[in-house]
């Protein structure tokens, strides 16, 4: 495990890696640190910044990430709202900046990649562990018994409220943190850092199963029990690592049938929330909206009602359908997916797929794991959230894609040539009479 705290560089580029290495390490608190961090790396790239560097925004990966940003920007041109267009330019713009700042850095971010993730993981143990304190003075304080540990006051958003940040999205970066804990695992022979690995990996795993965050739970099942066995082990040691899969698995299902609040949280509202053969509804369920959402955007399906209008056609639509809870709390879509076809139609849906598409294949061509957990956490958080219409969303999305995809040294089109050229170069020379 290598450290990140100290690096031997020229003063810029310390400077450099310690502004990247800080938004990393802040991804787990509040958005405003982020933001912060985020304007102080922009500062100091562009008075930094020299010709022979531009060329470097231009790689092909760059283009792809920020393509989201893109049709945003498309999608304004027919819009209906451009109060709330610029809102949503305002709030997604970093999905075009973080790429190109990642890009300007890339000889920085792709040397300096295991630190950076080194230090993240560390900021999500760390953040954790004062919360299951913060938890523990709360139990101490009013006396109450232990068990209340996963009573409905500590689990969730009540769990992540103390450092301000959504539980699905706080969820989502402990699950990239769990992976990235756990490849060091397998690289580590030291047993005092190993001891340490195992204990920040527990923290989360705990910290996970507090947050009952169904999207990344999934994800992380889907994770491990596939592409990890797929990447990473070959034989019977893939035969034993399913075999530990299938106990983890199986304690963290005994740890939330106990608690009736993780019961119901992970199981109970998951069947509310997609069960078609209700007699009573007491709110309106999340299949409820997406269906009244893809109804609508059915109305203009190939370009969409434009960028900033989401809230105030649905929020119609719900009223017009008698989902008067989803109305009154102005809730949205609460699915990527389906925003993006409400703004930008087919041809947003098309360009976002694309991008995960593309991400998926890289990853899967590199035996990247790590990159492949985020693709998967963000398909399955676009599925339950609107993913990029929030701010730990844009940053996971724009910090983590960026890193990965550009500290892979060739692209996909690339692999292939080169490994055509290999094949060829290994091919027996014809015989000739």
């Amino acid at each position: 495990m290598k450290k990140f705290w100290r690096v031997n560089d020229s003063a810029v580029n310390q400077i450099s890696y310690y502004h990247i290495l800080l938004f990393f390490i802040c991804l787990p608190l509040d958005r405003f640190f982020s933001e912060i961090v985020l304007v102080s790396l922009a500062i100091h790239t562009f008075i930094n910044l020299k010709k022979a560097d531009l060329k470097a925004a231009y790689d092909r990966r760059v283009l792809v990430l920020q393509s989201i940003f893109f049709v945003t920007v498309f999608s304004t041109v027919y819009t209906t709202d451009l109060h709330n267009a610029f809102n949503d330019w305002g709030m997604q713009v970093d999905i075009f900046l973080i790429p190109l700042l990642f890009a300007l850095h890339r000889p920085l971010v792709t040397k300096y990649k295991d630190q950076l993730l080194n230090g993240f993981a560390a900021s999500c143990v760390a953040v954790s562990l004062v919360l299951f304190g913060v938890v523990f003075r709360t139990i101490r304080y009013f006396h109450l018994p232990l068990r209340a540990v996963y009573s409905s006051s500590f689990v969730n958003h009540n769990f992540s409220k103390p450092v301000g940040i959504h539980a699905t999205f706080f969820s989502v970066l402990l699950v990239a943190a769990t992976i990235i804990l756990f490849q060091n695992l397998l690289n580590e022979k030291r047993k005092l850092a190993r001891a340490l690995l195992l204990f920040g990996g527990a923290v989360l795993f705990a910290a996970l199963i507090q947050l009952s965050s169904k999207s990344a739970i999934i994800s992380l099942v889907i994770v491990g029990y596939i592409f990890v066995p797929l990447y990473l082990f070959k034989g019977r040691k893939r035969v034993l690592l399913l075999a530990g899969s299938v106990v983890l698995t199986i304690l963290g299902a005994l740890l939330v049938l106990r608690y009736e609040s993780l019961k119901t949280r992970l199981f109970s509202d998951m069947e509310a929330d997609v069960n078609m053969n209700r007699i009573e509804l007491v709110t309106d369920s999340r299949l409820d909206r997406w269906k009244v959402t893809l109804e609508t955007a059915r109305a203009k399906p190939i370009l969409g009602y434009g960028t900033g209008t989401e809230d105030e056609v649905v929020q119609q639509a719900f009223f017009k359908h008698k989902l008067y809870h989803s109305f009154i709390h102005r809730l949205n879509a609460h699915n990527e997916f389906l925003s993006i076809l409400i703004k930008s139609g087919a041809i947003g849906l098309a360009v976002y797929l694309f991008v995960l598409g593309y991400c998926l294949t890289v990853s899967v061509r590199d035996n990247n794991l790590l990159l492949t957990t985020c693709v998967i956490l963000l398909i399955s958080t676009s599925i339950a959230e609107n993913a990029l219409d929030a701010n730990k969303g844009i940053y996971f999305y724009g910090a983590f894609f960026s890193l990965l995809l550009l500290s892979i040294k060739t692209s996909p089109k690339a692999h292939i040539k080169r490994q055509n050229v290999q094949s060829e170069a290994t091919l027996t020379p014809a015989v000739t009479c």
